[in-house]
């Protein structure tokens, strides 16, 4: 998430002010349970 903000030409430590404090993914999309993508979760939106 944080990659797109930058790419759409967002300053890195905006992010906090702007990020979503709450994400429900309700597909169940077997891409969304990877451990690469849970972990890039935690690390870009510890508020998961």
């Amino acid at each position: 998430m944080i990659k797109e903000w930058i790419v759409a030409g967002n300053q890195r430590e905006d992010f906090a002010k702007c990020e979503p404090k709450l994400m429900i993914i309700l597909d169940n999309a077997s891409f969304h349970k990877q451990a690469e993508m849970l972990k890039e979760i935690e690390s870009e939106m510890p508020n998961i």
